[in-house]
């Protein structure tokens, strides 16, 4: 007898409905894993044929936010990207936030003179030998996807300012890359052409563990519009002061009263904010580890992510090299210095991973709460 139960997404399509994609998306959250054990078994109960994603999405997070008002904001994170509306400024600014606290200085919504024409740039960065055009694409749709004419016109706008700022003093040397960030995804030719032309693509889930959503997480810097304890005016009233960010937010606690929010909430509100605000915990073995410190003051790689996935799951090794290559795309020039690191270093990086899979190994021996590992 087949038991399995079809669900309809956002975009039409029908596919089995994966206990396992619910599990993942709430522990992401951060959720108890008793809330989790609760939350699947009423979505479980209340489940038929052609229920929508939507459906169980406002199951789950209504659940969540009776519960866990914090892991409910982080749950609603995609949707709450979508709120950066209804203009395409907010999450302009948001990803030059996000740019920021990677180190790059950062110009927003700038008028730069390229080789033929003049353009309107939504984010320049800047750091060390690295400079970017960048294209944000915001849409309040999930179901719109940034096609191959959006790279294609990126590219050929970035070629007429590389050929400009190459004129510029120092720039000669420096290695110059358009990018285009959005909210949604990309289709495959879009990501096809951008890898044959070099251009740079973020999304809401590419590339695999450099991702929007992953950037956010590893940074703490959640859009405010992920908070449940503001309201929808509330929201409106900051993004029109130019507030993105939860950090923004906790860091300036009079904005609340600004915009009139009764001094009772306040303490909720902040406690939220402060919450999201928490980076994802670093590892506490990569300056020792391929010369990574050796590699900084070189102003080469930053293996930081390399490393933050293997700690999240050493036996993981696939992806985790995968990042790499991923930096060896956007970062052309140190493909040899790269070689040779990993070359002098493949013994320790060997006897790392081992340990790291043996005492996975030995925690996956202990039972959890849920029959799981």
């Amino acid at each position: 007898m087949n038991n399995t139960i079809n669900i309809v997404k956002h975009s039409g399509d029908v596919v089995p409905f994966d206990v396992i994609k619910l599990i993942d998306s709430l522990r992401r959250a951060k959720a108890s894993e008793e809330l989790i054990q609760q939350i699947v078994e009423e979505v479980k109960a209340s489940l038929y044929d052609g229920m929508t994603t939507k459906q169980i999405y406002k199951m789950a997070f209504k659940m969540l936010k009776g519960k866990s008002s914090v892991s409910a904001s982080r749950y609603k994170l995609k949707k709450a990207l979508m709120e950066l509306g209804p203009t395409g400024f907010p999450f302009e600014k948001f990803v030059g936030k996000i740019l920021q606290e990677e180190g790059f200085e950062t110009e927003v919504g700038v008028i730069v003179q390229g080789h033929c024409v003049s353009h309107e740039i939504d984010v320049a960065a800047l750091k060390n030998d690295k400079h970017y055009m960048i294209e944000c694409k915001y849409h309040s749709d999930k179901g719109r996807f940034c096609d191959v004419k959006i790279p294609l016109y990126i590219q050929s706008r970035f070629i007429d300012v590389e050929i400009q700022w190459k004129k510029q003093p120092g720039h000669d040397t420096k290695f110059h890359q358009g990018w285009v960030f959005t909210n949604t995804r990309f289709t495959t030719d879009a990501i096809q052409y951008a890898k044959c032309m070099g251009l740079g693509l973020t999304s809401w889930d590419y590339p695999k563990n450099n991702s929007l959503k992953y950037r956010i997480d590893r940074a703490g810097l959640h859009p405010l519009t992920s908070l449940t304890t503001l309201t929808k005016t509330e929201k409106s009233k900051l993004l029109e002061r130019g507030i993105v960010l939860c950090k923004e937010l906790h860091n300036t606690p009079t904005l609340l009263s600004q915009i009139g929010i009764d001094k009772i909430r306040h303490k909720k509100i902040l406690e939220d904010s402060e919450a999201l605000c928490k980076k994802k915990k670093k590892n506490n073995f990569k300056k020792n580890k391929m010369k990574t410190e050796e590699v900084k003051q070189q102003d080469s790689i930053n293996f930081e992510p390399f490393y933050e996935a293997l700690e999240d799951d050493p036996e993981l090794l696939e992806e985790a090299l995968e990042i790499l290559l991923e930096m060896v795309n956007f970062e052309p020039s140190s493909i040899k210095k790269l070689a040779l690191y990993i070359k002098e270093d493949s013994r320790n990086l060997y006897n790392e991973m081992v340990e790291l899979y043996k005492s996975t190994q030995h925690k996956s021996n202990t039972p959890s709460c849920c029959g799981g590992h």
